[in-house]
């Protein structure tokens, strides 16, 4: 019978001197010998390699002194400084001579904890395991993005590393707490997640099969979701149309998937009724999707349905206390509750310019009246607008405001800049000198995203669709300064501009005329 090797108990002072051994062999001896039991013990139990769930995580010395402050999160490092860790563990922050594990990209490091029971299906297990939260996706359901938001992502895809931004006010936030009941939100989550993180990689850690394989099982959920006509109303049924429309935004793809989420979370916000937005999370979701009713509505020639009185009054319960700049504020709810009117505007005059008739002279009048109404509407929040900038002129605010701040007048300024063409459109004689506003509107448009985007690299995105109109205008200014007017008796001497000069305009903005 072979004799057992004698053990040594390393851990044992022998030296009488009472301290531990600072030589490093001899104390990695006795960690080893003190756990050698512990292991034997734990793998009879069958939980060895096991999650300690009552132990939080230490981060000592060096690379705790390494890790982000509580207000910076990994995701906010440059994507130069980020490489893939070993085994998919998250992001790796490369500081000059020391690698130092973090949390996975887009964890707060004031906020970790591991629960004391993780489900298999816990959202935090799901955070961990694609290295994104996804609350930090918030900027994407911002009002200012629009196809042309799109067209820019599909081209610079490495952008959405400089978008991961939480937002309290944002539907994202709700969705850590809906992830363990509903299975629906998980199945949505867990693919967007997925395809971030798979976006995110210089090599791919999530195979293209595995998330397409996860987007089609959250298709069919939210299929079968609303195919149950008692579900159609669940606010639960429009967050997750609302992140698949996210994951086609973070596809990169042309063909069109991500307007058809949108245009269905839109009818499904229609469908919900005025009396389907009270609770914070519900008028999230329509905040996210207050972008595209506008710019939705706009290019596909149509009005949009809040501009009708009973969702205007839901629009304006959105505003809540908070910076006089931000999207939700009383300023900006204002503007848009006036915005929401300009494409059922536009869609009128279109139908008189476009019509293969002569217009009526009275419809002429009376939608010129109302335009000349709606501009002058526009004009007085400017008014305002401009006495609050001249209040906050002379105050140090932060650099963040100064963009807000600029954004919110672009908003105002391309409402003016639709107005004065719809005005020269119906009345191209007696309102010649608006194209010269036109113009002038058009390059303050283009001086503002100038200025903002040497700001802040957000404002290229919240300032793309904007520039596009200001770009028409500037393009065209010569066909409206020279055309020849459409010419009726039936309109008492009054003219409409010629068809196509107006339908070469909506051309360049992606504008339907029919």
């Amino acid at each position: 019978m072979p004799v057992e090797p004698k053990q040594s108990l390393e851990w044992i002072d022998q030296s009488g001197d009472g301290h531990v051994p600072k030589n490093d062999v001899s104390r990695r001896k006795i960690r080893q010998q003190a756990m050698r039991s512990t292991g034997t013990e734990r793998r009879l139990k069958g939980n060895y390699g096991k999650v300690n769930t009552r132990q939080q995580p230490v981060f000592v010395g060096t690379a705790a002194e390494n890790l982000p402050s509580p207000t910076q999160s990994s995701s906010s490092l440059p994507l130069s400084r980020m490489k893939k860790s070993p085994k998919g563990l998250g992001l790796v922050e490369v500081n000059q001579s020391i690698e130092t594990y973090q949390i996975p990209s887009a964890y707060n490091q004031a906020q970790v904890s591991i629960p004391t029971s993780l489900s298999s299906t816990g959202y935090e297990l799901a955070r961990i395991k694609y290295g994104v939260d996804i609350p930090q996706l918030s900027t994407l359901t911002k009002v200012h993005f629009g196809r042309a938001t799109f067209r820019i992502l599909a081209r610079k895809p490495e952008m959405v590393s400089d978008l991961f931004w939480c937002d309290e006010l944002s539907y994202l936030s709700h969705v850590p707490r809906l992830y363990d009941r509903s299975s629906l939100i998980q199945d949505v989550t867990r693919c967007t997640l997925a395809r971030t993180r798979q976006s995110l990689s210089f090599d791919p850690i999530t195979p293209s099969a595995t998330v397409l394989g996860l987007y089609g099982k959250a298709l069919t959920s939210l299929q079968q979701a609303l195919d149950n006509p008692a579900r159609l109303r669940d606010p639960e049924v429009l967050c997750a149309t609302q992140i698949l429309a996210l994951f086609e935004l973070l596809n990169f793809s042309e063909n069109g998937a991500w307007m058809r989420h949108v245009a269905g979370a839109k009818r499904l916000i229609e469908l919900r009724g005025t009396d389907g937005y009270n609770s914070e999370f519900e008028k999230a979701l329509f905040m996210a999707q207050a972008g595209p009713l506008f710019s939705e509505s706009f290019l596909n020639n149509e009005a949009c349905f809040v501009e009708k009185p009973e969702w205007q009054e839901v629009f304006s319960s959105m505003a809540v206390d908070g910076p006089v700049y931000c999207d939700r504020s009383q300023l900006n709810v204002s503007l848009w509750m006036i915005k929401y009117r300009v494409p059922g505007l536009l869609q009128r005059t279109t139908a008189l310019v476009c019509s293969e008739g002569l217009p009526e002279a009275n419809a002429v009048a009376c939608l010129l009246r109302e335009a000349r109404k709606l501009h002058e509407k526009v004009e007085e929040w400017r008014y305002a607008y401009d006495c609050l900038a001249e209040t906050y002129r002379n105050c140090s605010i932060a650099l963040s405001n100064t963009t807000k701040a600029r954004t919110v007048l672009a908003v105002c300024v391309t409402d003016l800049l639709l107005m004065t063409r719809c005005v020269l459109a119906l009345d191209p004689v007696g309102s010649w000198e608006l194209e010269d506003q036109a113009q002038a509107l058009a390059r303050l448009l283009v001086a503002i995203e100038q200025e903002v985007c040497a700001l802040d690299v957000m404002a290229t995105l919240f300032m793309a669709q904007k520039l596009g109109l200001a770009q028409s205008v500037i393009a065209t200014e010569d066909d409206w300064r020279r055309a020849r007017w459409q010419k009726s008796e039936e309109l008492g001497g009054r003219t409409v501009i010629e068809r196509w000069v107006f339908e070469k305009w909506c051309s360049m903005m992606g504008r339907k005329t029919s």
